[in-house]
């Protein structure tokens, strides 16, 4: 979906496109938080198009860009992630992710949280803890002195072809990185 309302601004959302097989085993766990997403990005083009005057000069050249993608699609995992750029007025915009993991455990589609890929479980979170400072170092994130434990394995991941991917909103460990 896509819309420009007054004042150069403007509005668009992606929806995740998924095979007829896989889009019948995982649409109804992940439509409805992706139909969330696309429903705030309609209701801020309606308020865009109604009446721009009730805002003023900050709505000029506002914009709300969503864009999907699936990371990781097979039988029995599906990793489905979402970025959304904002600007609503300011110095400049910011940038949120949204992922879904969904797989099939025991004849059943579940949310897949991050404890549950890693065996022993007791033991994971040090070492993925190290390995992701590690990457982060290397990419310059400023605040990594500040950022708990909690902060890095409470994100957001998605599965690839790489592997565990993780996605920080800006400002978790420095700006835009």
């Amino acid at each position: 979906m896509q819309a420009d309302g007054p004042l150069r601004a403007r509005a668009s959302t992606s929806y995740p496109q998924l095979n007829k097989a896989i889009e019948n085993r995982f649409a109804g766990h992940y439509k409805p938080a992706f139909t969330e997403m696309f429903r705030q990005a309609a209701d801020a083009e309606n308020e865009a198009s109604s009446d721009p005057t009730l805002l003023g000069a900050s709505f000029y050249d506002w914009v709300i860009e969503d864009s999907c993608e699936t990371p990781h699609l097979s039988r029995w995992v599906v990793s489905i992630s979402e970025k959304r750029y904002e600007y609503t007025g300011g110095a400049h915009g910011n940038t949120t992710y949204f992922n879904a993991n969904y797989w099939i455990r025991n004849g059943r589609v579940e949310p897949v949280r991050l404890a549950q890929i890693f065996k022993p479980m007791y033991l994971w979170q040090s070492p993925v803890e190290l390995i992701i400072r590690r990457e982060l170092k290397a990419k310059n994130a400023l605040w990594l002195k500040d950022v708990t434990r909690k902060d890095l394995l409470g994100t957001a991941f998605t599965f690839s072809k790489k592997g565990l991917e993780f996605h920080y909103h800006p400002y978790t460990v420095g700006p835009y990185t």
